[in-house]
């Protein structure tokens, strides 16, 4: 492949629109343990629609699309978030290397996913 991408247009979040992203390294010149971004696209209490991305616990950066569909049509509360929880761990595919255990980011996934919502909400 000889092209690079050298600059991302995005068109403005609408009113509603709100994000989060958050990283876990050892340092802050590390590779990542785990990643985790989100969108929510709210309508008063109710996602209209959510995306969650996370990395670091699979082969690539995934959406989680079980979680987003936990998330869309909702409000967020209590228990829809550790229902999100739950769900992270059976998303994703996480190894063990020098970094992490792939058992440490699958405990910490869910947890990490909620917060960011939470983060996201503002």
């Amino acid at each position: 492949m000889t092209e690079l991408a050298v600059e991302i247009k995005l068109p403005p979040m609408a009113s509603g629109s709100s994000n989060a992203f958050a990283r876990m390294t050892r340092t802050t010149l590390d590779l990542c343990k785990v990643n985790v971004a989100v969108r929510l696209d709210m309508s008063g209490n109710i996602c209209k629609q959510a995306r969650v991305a996370i990395g670091a616990v699979a082969p690539t950066t995934i959406r989680l699309k079980k979680v987003e569909a936990i998330l869309n049509g909702n409000q967020i509360t209590d228990a829809v978030l550790r229902k999100v929880v739950e769900t992270v761990p059976s998303e994703i595919s996480p190894i063990d290397d020098v970094r992490s255990s792939a058992e440490y980011r699958r405990d910490v996934a869910g947890v990490m996913v909620k917060r960011i919502i939470v983060e996201a909400l503002g």
